[in-house]
């Protein structure tokens, strides 16, 4: 892994040299940060990786375990289909990217190389990666939609529900939170680092559009498809990422609403 990395950064600073410090125009200094920002970005996902080895097995076999306690029946067929959608986006963006990189660099393969290897790679690996924080996520708040619908059918069966059940809820409701917290806290440099990059590509596209509108060159498609994918490609990650914690969001102020009528 440690070889990879270097010939991957290796690769990234003969990138910088032949192609992007040979552009006349100021998005040559955008397109280095941004790489900077790629090496970075896969530095820190192989640190998770690195870490992750020891916790996660334990994570999830606790996870198992409660979930075997608390009688809940997860739905595998639905976590395949999710996990296969997501798949199925990285693979998509990978074979537009590859296909409009190439086109892009005039079909130059050591160019193209470099290219590839410097922005489209590091996106497809973030891209694998987020999967796992989206799989964790979902499955947070199904867990914490789960401890809602128990605290709301204890409410509605027994007018004065007994306190050591509420307390069992509670709990359970502060378990996820921690175990959210968790996750947050393992993802957080790459979701910044995620949205850093994100801001730099969108502030580089800007750039772009303003020089074409002064310069048009009407048949330099590649470079405006290529645009249009990788901002649809940053702005799909921002919004999952929003998409899955407002879901988790949701389900603690559900939850919060029954104790408050319990109280």
């Amino acid at each position: 892994m440690t070889v990879w990395y270097g010939c991957f950064a290796l690769a990234s600073y003969w990138e910088f040299v032949l192609i992007t410090l040979q552009r006349v125009s100021l998005d040559r200094y955008l397109n280095a940060i941004e790489s900077g920002i790629y090496v970075i970005h896969i530095f820190v996902i192989m640190l998770i990786t690195f870490q992750g080895r020891n916790w996660i097995p334990k994570v999830l076999k606790d996870i198992v375990r409660t979930d075997l306690e608390r009688g809940y029946a997860i739905d595998g067929k639905r976590t395949k289909k999710f996990i296969a959608l997501q798949l199925f986006l990285v693979w998509m963006f990978t074979c537009l990217a590859f296909a409009m990189d190439i086109w892009s660099q005039k079909c130059v393969i050591f160019k193209s190389i470099l290219s590839i290897n410097s922005y489209v790679m590091p996106n497809i690996i973030s891209g694998l990666s987020f999967i796992q924080y989206y799989l964790l996520l979902q499955g947070i708040a199904w867990r914490q939609r789960k401890v809602t619908e128990n605290l709301e059918r204890l409410l509605l069966q027994l007018c004065n529900p007994r306190k050591v059940e509420v307390q069992r809820y509670r709990l359970q409701h502060v378990d996820l939170t921690n175990f959210t917290k968790l996750v947050n806290r393992t993802f957080q440099y790459s979701i910044v680092l995620l949205f850093v990059g994100c801001f730099l590509n969108f502030n580089l596209n800007l750039f772009l559009v303003y020089q074409g509108i002064d310069n048009p060159a009407i048949d330099d498609w590649a470079k405006w498809l290529y645009m249009i994918l990788w901002l649809a490609m940053h702005l799909g990650k921002i919004c999952s990422i929003l998409y899955f914690n407002h879901n988790i969001q949701n389900e603690v102020r559900l939850f919060f609403i029954f104790q408050q009528i319990i109280n």
